[in-house]
């Protein structure tokens, strides 16, 4: 509630409307986005609609007269008869769609599953009895509905962008502004929701199913085998050719003789013939192989049960998770800080309410220098993880080749030595900033500092009111100090590497405290001492000052925020 005598002011900037040209260009190139988004919407929404009609069909009893595995393509042949309303049918149907298996062992897995004369169960279209299948399709298809779905909302969200007015600024602190803000902060939520979920669709297949399969084939046991075939596999694509081991081998299992061709739970395909080549090399000249058959389903076997390098590459869509969830979190966190300053606006004099509309809409104000304002952290934290992520990405993604060359040369038995030696340090560093993502990520959660500034400029020698407010749990924090920085930062080039030397000259602790009702909001004042330097910055030297907010919280990542803030020299004013 608004005190009384004091009102709410608009703003006194202007905004310029979209021409019509521009904003039928913009939703014409959104609608490709859209349109594109929509066509494939349409199409898994139709093939997921058909699956669940799949799901309605009548539940029957069924006997397995044949069941084969055949080769090129490798496919399950299956022949089975079933009773349906008095009548009796045979059908070679096992999945709808089905063709054939990527591999052998895929096949020779179903077929385990379906031994011939087993009963088991099949299911029968109530419409067509004549049609029949044993096995009906995953439900789990309709999650790729989220894949285009970010073409259908950048699509949609820029085509309302296009056409949206341009007049928040004029209707500031309104209630339309308010509505518009918090559609779009569900519309960001969304958008890195979908982010979030199309990074996790990819992580379960590519890494998380087969770290499961691995500690799972940590029983199985091991059975001496026969190498059919071995060879380099080809696979062509847009992005050039692509290679892959193939192995199949032969074993015998309480006295029954199964064929696979499994050789590590990763499967896929990768560029680099050479290390490919030199597996099936081994293979093909090994004595005495062995592969790890599951005792459970002898149709299961694998060469390499263990985990290796390449799994480390199914975590790449780890980073649209994170980025999808840092994102959400940026996003809220947002739109809670632009709340916090509009019910701050609420209770301001006239006069402060305008610096604050200036300060949060048009930016900084040109003439005044007074009056209270919400300082901004110089990095915020959501940005802090992206860069750290993109950094820990370019860093071990360089250093992947390196690592890729050393593990070959082991697998070869030859291995390089001084590469080996040369890489520890950089591994290190690795995993350093693997770590330091993961510190970043922790930081999201930490509470929240609110700095304010009686004055958005400070001269030398001059005082002005400092006010903090904490939101989320403070009372994690043990430890709270706030300081005041005086920084000198030189730029220089030697030869043709470019230098810059950082030196404080200056730092005081403006307020600290161990008492968690002092910690969640408060005021001092801050005074900036004479015989200092005023703020600066030139191509070559920087006159910084900042406020940092440090709250020491245990076994967790501590609070940290730095704000920048303005010193003037004594004569300004």
């Amino acid at each position: 509630m608004a005190r009384s005598g004091f009102q709410i002011r608009p703003g006194h900037g202007k905004t310029q409307e979209k021409s019509i040209f521009g904003k039928l260009a913009l939703s014409l190139f959104f609608l490709i986005f859209f349109s594109f988004g929509a066509f494939f919407e349409y199409l898994i929404v139709q093939e997921f609609f058909s699956r669940l009609g799949r799901f309605k069909w009548g539940k029957t009893s069924c006997v397995i007269l044949e069941s084969s595995v055949q080769e090129n393509p490798f496919r399950f042949a299956v022949r089975y008869e079933y009773e349906y309303s008095g009548h009796t049918y045979i059908s070679t149907t096992y999945r709808w769609g089905y063709k054939s298996s990527d591999t052998y062992s895929e096949a020779a897995s179903i077929a385990g599953k379906y031994p011939p004369d087993s009963r088991t169960e099949c299911y029968v279209n109530p419409d067509l009895p004549s049609q029949a299948v044993l096995q009906r399709e995953s439900l789990w298809f309709g999650l790729l509905f989220l894949f285009p779905l970010l073409f259908v909302v950048i699509g949609l969200g820029g085509i309302y962008g296009a056409w949206a007015k341009g007049n928040s600024k004029e209707k500031s602190l309104s209630s339309g502004v308010a509505k518009a803000k918090k559609t779009g902060t569900r519309i960001g939520v969304g958008f890195f929701a979908i982010f979030a979920l199309a990074g996790l669709g990819f992580l379960v297949p590519f890494f998380i199913l087969p770290i499961v399969r691995i500690l799972d084939a940590r029983d199985w046991l091991p059975v001496p085998c026969k190498i059919l075939r071995a060879e380099v596999k080809s696979h062509s694509g847009d992005d050039g050719t692509t290679y892959s081991v193939y192995i199949f081998y032969q074993y015998d299992f309480n006295d029954q003789t199964y064929k696979a061709d499994r050789y590590n739970f990763m499967g896929g395909s990768s560029s680099g013939r050479s290390g490919k080549q030199a597996v099936v090399d081994s293979y093909r000249s090994a004595k005495n192989p062995v592969c790890y058959v599951n005792p459970e389903d002898p149709t299961q076997a694998v060469l390499q049960r263990g985990f290796t390098w390449n799994l480390l590459f199914g975590l790449i869509p780890m980073v649209f998770v994170l980025v999808g969830i840092g994102g959400i979190i940026g996003v809220s966190r947002t739109a809670r800080r632009k709340a916090r300053k509009i019910s701050r606006a609420d209770w301001l004099p006239e006069t402060q309410t305008d610096r604050i509309e200036q300060d949060n809409i048009y930016g900084p104000p040109t003439t005044s220098t007074t009056g209270p304002v919400i300082l901004k952290a110089r990095y915020g934290r959501s940005a802090k993880l992206f860069g750290m992520i993109f950094f820990a990405v370019f860093w071990n993604g360089i250093l992947s080749v390196f690592l890729y060359q050393v593990v070959q040369g082991f697998r070869r038995g030859r291995p390089e030595w001084f590469l080996t030696v040369f890489l520890i340090p950089f591994v290190l560093a690795g995993i350093g900033v693997i770590i330091g993502v993961i510190y970043q990520f922790l930081a999201l959660f930490n509470p929240r500092v609110k700095l304010i500034l009686g004055s958005r400029e400070i001269p030398i020698g001059g005082s002005t009111q400092l006010e903090w407010e904490i939101f989320g749990h403070a009372d994690r924090i043990r430890t709270l100090i706030i300081k005041v920085t005086g920084r000198e930062e030189a730029t220089y080039q030697q030869g043709t590497r470019t230098y810059t030397d950082k030196s404080t000259f200056h730092e005081t602790e403006v307020f600290s405290t161990d008492n968690p009702q002092q910690m969640t909001f408060g005021r001092t004042m801050l005074h900036i001492p004479n015989e200092t330097m005023h703020s600066f910055k030139a191509d070559h030297n920087k006159i910084i000052w900042t406020l940092t907010a440090h709250g020491d919280i245990a076994k967790w990542p501590d609070m940290k925020d730095t704000f920048e803030i303005t010193i003037t020299p004594l004569f300004a004013g």
